[in-house]
């Protein structure tokens, strides 16, 4: 079916589902032979409730491709077609993030979240760790159990709280000492007192209010973000991350934007920052 370019499910389905046979023999030039094929994917296609009649919408990534038939201009061509593209819908993201922590988001405070993916590290790695809990990414036992991929919603870790997103990285009782520390830390050094508040270490909704020096604030949403990768390291684990796993993080931390801070052309910046570190250094090992 690929060498007559049968490629996509909306290749065969059609207003009323999947279309007839016959009609794919005239649209594609289907040897009569592949009817089998065809009763088998019909099969399988009528175990699948989801899909149901009507004209499937292409994914982007389709669309892309059928945008690219030639190689020249191919950059703009992605690029114009990138300008044109709409921001996915975001709202079921928000409504699932307002059930867990009990209160309403804000359009400001949903923009903040959605914009710390963006500025939570130089490195991307630990951007992508920040986008994938905005956005809810990561599985946890409540998401599993709703998926019928595992029989039990609790957390992995205690045991005996439904294991949602807001749970496996903020509310577990066996996370609140881990926690505590960072809390601590973070507001004797910059000065973050939002009170014990997931919006702000999880999230990242508040950190913009705060009158920070820049560095200062890269320095919060680096160990924010080094804080919810250690925690991650533990994810299907009972026992929880520590103090003193989170500090060699940050000094992994700190090695990797000296690397990167060099390549741009800009250690000094990183003396800058190396200070808050030290400072930390000095207080609490």
């Amino acid at each position: 079916w690929l060498d007559r370019a049968i490629r996509r499910l909306d290749d065969v389905w059609g207003p009323e589902g999947l279309v007839s046979f016959a009609s794919l023999q005239e649209k594609f030039a289907l040897a009569s032979s592949e009817f089998l094929h065809y009763l088998q994917l019909k099969n399988s296609l009528a175990q699948h409730k989801a899909l149901t009649p009507g004209v499937m919408r292409a994914s982007l990534i389709n669309e892309l491709q059928c945008t690219l038939k030639d190689t020249r201009g191919t950059i703009s061509k992605i690029y114009a077609f990138l300008l044109r593209a709409k921001s996915p819908n975001r709202d079921g993201t928000r409504e699932a993030w307002e059930r867990e922590l009990g209160i309403p988001l804000l359009e400001e405070e949903w923009e903040e979240a959605m914009a710390s993916t963006l500025s939570s590290d130089t490195d991307l790695w630990s951007r992508l760790v920040q986008f994938k809990i905005v956005n809810r990414i990561y599985w946890t036992p409540a998401k599993l159990a709703v998926a019928k991929l595992v029989s039990s919603d609790k957390c992995w870790r205690c045991g005996s709280e439904n294991g949602t997103l807001l749970h496996m990285i903020w509310g577990c009782a066996e996370l609140r000492s881990f926690w505590a520390s960072i809390c601590k830390l973070l507001k004797d050094l910059v000065g973050l007192d939002v009170g014990i508040k997931p919006l702000a270490y999880v999230l990242g909704v508040g950190i913009r209010d705060l009158k920070l020096s820049k560095w200062e604030a890269n320095f919060l949403k680096q160990a924010l973000t080094t804080t919810k990768r250690v925690i991650l390291r533990h994810w299907r684990q009972s026992e929880a991350p520590t103090y003193q796993e989170w500090f060699l993080a940050m000094a992994e931390t700190a090695a990797h934007e000296q690397v990167i801070l060099k390549l741009r052309n800009r250690l000094h910046i990183f003396g800058q920052r190396i200070v808050c570190f030290s400072l930390t250094l000095m207080l609490y090992i």
